[in-house]
Order: C-alpha cells, then sequence, then structure tokens
C-alpha cells in the first residue's frame, strides 16, 4: 500500500472515530438525561408515597374515632332503651293504680246510688 493509501484510510478512521465519539456523546447527554429524568420520577414516587402514608394513618386515625363515636352512641342507645323500658313499666304500674282507682270509685258510686235509694 501507497502512504496515500495509508493516510487516507487513516483520515476515513479518524472521521468514523470522531463519529463515533459524536455518538458516544451524544448518548452519554441522553443518558443524563434520562438519569435525571428517573430522580425526578423516583421524587414524585416518594412525595406520592408520603402522601399515600399520610392519608392512611389519617383514614386509620379516622375510622379509630368513628368506632370509638359509635361506641358512645351504642351505649347512649342502651341507657335510653332502658330508660324506656323503664317509663313504660312506671306508666303500666300507673296505669293499673289507676284502673283500681277507678274501678274502686265505681263501687263507691254503686253503694252511695244504693244509699240514696233506701
Amino acid at each position: 500500500r501507497s502512504y496515500e493509501e495509508l493516510l487516507k484510510k487513516f483520515n476515513e478512521k479518524e472521521e468514523e472515530l470522531r463519529v463515533a465519539n459524536f455518538r458516544l456523546q451524544l448518548s452519554e447527554q441522553e443518558i443524563i438525561k434520562f438519569n435525571v429524568h428517573v430522580g425526578n420520577s423516583e421524587a414524585k414516587l416518594d412525595n406520592v408515597r408520603e402522601e399515600l402514608k399520610l392519608k392512611a394513618e389519617e383514614l386509620n386515625k379516622q375510622k379509630e374515632l368513628s368506632e370509638e363515636e359509635i361506641f358512645k352512641l351504642k351505649i347512649q342507645i342502651d341507657k335510653s332503651k332502658a330508660q324506656f323500658d323503664n317509663v313504660c313499666e312506671e306508666l303500666k304500674l300507673k296505669e293499673e293504680e289507676l284502673n283500681k282507682q277507678k274501678e274502686l270509685s265505681e263501687e263507691e258510686i254503686v253503694m252511695l246510688k244504693i244509699q240514696i235509694e233506701k
């Protein structure tokens, strides 16, 4: 081979190397962009995870408060039912007492009528 051919070949290889180097730089820039994008995405994901964790804790707290409120309401319902039952029992006793008084009054009226008629 002649010197010119070798020089031409060298120049071609040098140009190929320059192109390959340029492509390598572009690829490295793309990798950097992707790494930045991945970093941003991971940060967003961490934020979403933290937000979900906080919401889960808040829901758990609300659930506990609701369960506590339900428990208190059940106790209040039981107390109210007991009071209602007591009032019903008292009313029943009063009604029985009034019925007895009515019967006695009716008997007295009958007795008085009999006495008047005599």
